[in-house]
């Protein structure tokens, strides 16, 4: 007799784009967890776990293009999955290609496609060649159809693998070998995104913002205790963050900017704050602030959401709405009903002395 699998989650996505701190989080909520496990053998992992005695009802495994030409079989190994009746899942993590070039740099670690010598990329996979003989959708360049690029995991097996089918040859990593690769990447992973449960974009999430939201989307009900808030600043000149929740613009404060010995400064130091609190609206502002949310969150709580981005705006960022977001997060977390982070996104970009931000 064999224990039942009740949820096994396949990890995918991009070389940097968070996939170990995703499996964390599958793993601090009790999930058994494999890094880097070849695609062929995802189904035997499956029978392993489902094996009298395993006491194993939740897994989560990565597959990547750190596995080389194996990971060409993730395809057929979720149509085989699918085939025996094991309920799953695909979790893919993407980023824009700037920030998986910054990660990278930060990090100085190597691309795993970033080498000739790399097994995916020395192999046929990438000039779109079969690596089993009759295989109609290996020929050279070919496309996979509709059908094949976006069934989904629980859906027909297909004929042929279009993971892999990415008609470059590895001369093109020579020059730039970095921007090459991920964008070489891009076109490998590409089918396999159509295919996914669940999506995620990294790129404007820090590592404990990620395990928040992959927990909200993928942990099943009671595995996460309290709301996890995120008040985070930001300047509107950089961009609206893209998975923020509610937005308030603080640009009608006084702005520290046209203060010559504040510019320089940010909305951390006392001299800005002693700045903004000269007008009465600020703590009117705040006031109205903690007061809504604290009508809201206990309803957004009450709905099921596990986490939640309170955005705090002002031009650039530095001033006005890190005070503000400051502030706030502070009084959210005494309060001691929920997990508070506080996140200041563009505070250290410093603009030019006549550029009108703050």
């Amino acid at each position: 007799m064999t224990a039942p699998l009740r949820d096994l989650v396949v990890i995918t996505g991009f070389s940097g784009a968070g996939k170990s701190q995703a499996m964390a989080c599958f793993e601090d909520a009790g999930y058994f967890c494999v890094d880097n496990l070849p695609p062929d053998m995802i189904e035997s992992l499956a029978d392993l776990l489902e094996h009298e005695g395993a006491n194993v009802e939740r897994a989560a495994v990565v597959c990547d293009v750190r596995g080389g030409h194996f990971f060409e079989g993730l395809w057929r190994a979720l149509d085989r999955l699918a085939e025996r009746g094991t309920p799953h899942r695909v979790l893919y993590l993407e980023a824009s290609e700037d920030v998986l070039l910054n990660r990278f740099k930060e990090t100085r670690r190597r691309h795993p496609l970033a080498q000739l010598e790399s097994p995916i990329a020395s192999t046929g996979v990438l000039r779109g060649e079969d690596p089993s003989a009759g295989d109609a959708g290996g020929r050279a360049g070919e496309q996979p159809s509709a059908g094949d690029a976006g069934g989904r995991a629980g859906g027909q097996p297909t004929q042929a693998s279009p993971v892999g089918r990415a008609a470059v040859a590895p001369e093109e990593l020579r020059a730039g070998q970095l921007e090459r690769a991920i964008r070489l990447e891009r076109r490998l992973l590409e089918p396999l995104k159509e295919r996914a449960d669940v999506v995620i974009d990294t790129s404007e999430l820090s590592a404990s913002r990620l395990r928040r939201v992959v927990a909200e989307k993928m942990l099943p009900h009671g595995k996460t205790t309290r709301l996890a808030v995120t008040v985070l600043s930001f300047g509107f000149k950089h961009g609206t963050p893209r998975d923020v929740d509610l937005v308030f613009d603080v640009r009608f404060l006084p702005n520290p900017h046209y203060e010559p010995e504040l510019r320089e400064l940010t909305g951390l130091d006392r001299a800005v704050r002693s700045f903004i609190d000269r007008s009465a609206e600020t703590a009117e502002l705040e006031r109205r602030l903690l007061d809504l949310l604290s009508f809201l969150l206990p309803r957004y709580e009450r709905e099921g959401r596990a986490h939640l981005t309170v955005g705090i705006g002002c031009t650039g960022g530095r001033h006005r709405s890190v005070a503000v977001a400051e502030w706030l997060g502070r009084e959210l977390a005494r309060a001691g009903r929920y997990l508070v982070d506080i996140v200041h996104r563009d505070i250290d970009r410093r603009p030019p002395a006549s550029s009108p931000v703050g």
